[in-house]
């Protein structure tokens, strides 16, 4: 299957949706400098940006950061799930 990659506007819409479907309401859980990395570390392509925004969220998790901007704790683990959830068979483990 052959698939245009995401603009870095529609990878950020795209976590935007993500986030939204796993029940999270937080727009700033990913920075614009994350996004952009995540964007330019995946190419576009949905199964690798979810797989770039796993290893974010794993790592803070890891470090012991609270990433929103309110510093309030929320349970990323729906979020974590949903992306792996959609992630190609090839990259699940």
């Amino acid at each position: 299957m052959h698939m245009t990659p995401l603009t870095e506007k529609q990878t950020a819409d795209y976590l935007r949706h993500r986030i939204n479907a796993a029940g999270i309401s937080d727009p700033n859980l990913f920075s614009m400098d994350q996004i952009r990395k995540i964007h330019q570390e995946s190419g576009g392509l949905p199964g690798w940006i979810n797989e770039k925004a796993v290893n974010i969220l794993t790592r803070r998790k890891k470090q012991r950061l609270i990433p929103l901007m309110f510093r309030r704790k929320i349970n990323l683990e729906p979020l974590k799930f949903s992306l792996r959830g959609h992630l190609p068979r090839l990259l699940k483990t």
